[in-house]
């Protein structure tokens, strides 16, 4: 398992390598590297003591088009009565289109989830499509309203909803603000809200330092769509996921090219 993740890193780094050399104007991306105090996702934790990598590379097809794609890595304490290490890949893509009045956007992803599958109702891996609206709205806010659905597992019909500001506190540091609500259209209910603050400071050329802090509530739908009880995880007893208020933070390292 160690083998093939260390695989996957070393073409992420010689995809980004081959990337930076075909640079242009059309074709943007980034690497960056983070570490995490605990895996929150949709408002449940997988697990705790999160380090994280991901390549992203965006191209710009013309006439308000744009392609993107992209994988990220993640190994962390996985959310087991034995807090043993658990591991991630994803690998996701993405068009979009700029109408002027609201951009929109369809994507896909791929979630190879390791032993924490259970948590997300497949053994193995989830499988998304999304389709998604964004726009600003006023005073610099930018909404967005996402739908997620389920090709391979059960999300409970996830969509989501976000506003996020960006403040300029001066050239080379910046302060996002940002809230997000999920809701299970299967379940009939919201399944958390989620507040963010990050500081970006871009402290070299194409190079930026990112602390944030994170504060996500439950809500009813949470523990309807995410409840694994005891189910065995690889013959290892899963402790009930404790569907309850989150507090966390983290650093990322983000280089552009």
């Amino acid at each position: 398992m160690t083998m093939k993740y260390t695989k996957i890193l070393g073409a992420m780094a010689v995809a980004t390598a081959v990337a930076s050399g075909y640079a242009s104007a059309e074709l943007q991306g980034e690497v960056h590297v983070g570490l995490d105090s605990s895996y929150i996702w949709r408002g449940m934790e997988i697990g705790g003591n999160m380090s994280e990598a991901g390549v992203d590379l965006a191209y710009n097809l013309g006439e308000g088009f744009n392609i993107s794609g992209g994988a990220w890595y993640a190994n962390f304490d996985a959310n087991t009565r034995t807090r043993a290490s658990d591991n991630e890949v994803d690998l996701y893509t993405e068009v979009s289109k700029d109408f002027g009045f609201a951009t929109m956007s369809v994507g896909y992803i791929y979630y190879d989830c390791g032993r924490h599958g259970n948590l997300l109702r497949t053994s193995a891996d989830l499988q998304e499509v999304y389709f998604s609206l964004s726009r600003e709205l006023f005073w610099g806010i930018k909404g967005t309203l996402s739908y997620y659905w389920d090709i391979v597992g059960d999300n409970g019909g996830y969509s989501e909803l976000g506003l996020q500001k960006t403040f300029e506190l001066s050239p080379c540091l910046t302060c996002d603000v940002g809230v997000k609500t999920g809701y299970f259209v299967e379940e009939g209910q919201l399944g958390h809200v989620t507040a963010m603050v990050a500081l970006n400071w871009s402290f070299a050329k194409n190079m930026t330092l990112t602390p944030y802090i994170a504060r996500s509530w439950e809500l009813p739908g949470l523990e309807s769509v995410y409840s694994p009880g005891g189910e065995p995880i690889i013959g290892r007893a899963v402790s009930a996921i404790t569907e309850e208020n989150q507090l966390w933070g983290g650093l990322k390292l983000t280089m552009k090219f």
